[in-house]
């Protein structure tokens, strides 16, 4: 059962029928349609849900960048900068320069050209 909901919330549930007959009201694990005891903590359920999710990570940081670059509110501009730097490995706290990331660039993209050369 997909997107099942608990009668009068916005949460998704399990679904799956119960030993009492009643449709199961434990949440699913993040990714799947199951909870953890009518099938999601098989492995092959796990290793599917968790592709699911990583499915998602380039759709979402596209999105983080197009808001990034076209909101008109600075301060959820900065928010999506934020996260993409969150989730792109620098710690929180890091001091980020101008010539600190025209550096890295410069290295990445000679780099690129050296590759390129071989």
């Amino acid at each position: 059962m997909n997107n099942v909901h608990a009668i009068g919330s916005g949460k998704k549930i399990c679904g799956k029928k119960t030993r009492a007959g009643t449709p199961c009201q434990k949440p699913p694990i993040a990714g799947a349609t199951v909870c953890r005891l009518h099938g999601g903590a098989a492995p092959q359920v796990k290793r599917a849900a968790k592709l699911r999710l990583l499915e998602l990570v380039d759709p979402a940081i596209a999105t983080l960048a197009r808001i990034m670059a076209t909101s008109d509110n600075e301060a959820l501009r900065l928010k999506a900068a934020q996260d993409i730097l969150d989730r792109g490995g620098l710690p929180k706290g890091a001091q980020v320069t101008v010539d600190d990331a025209r550096t890295a660039l410069i290295e990445k993209l000679i780099a690129y050209r050296d590759n390129q050369e071989n």
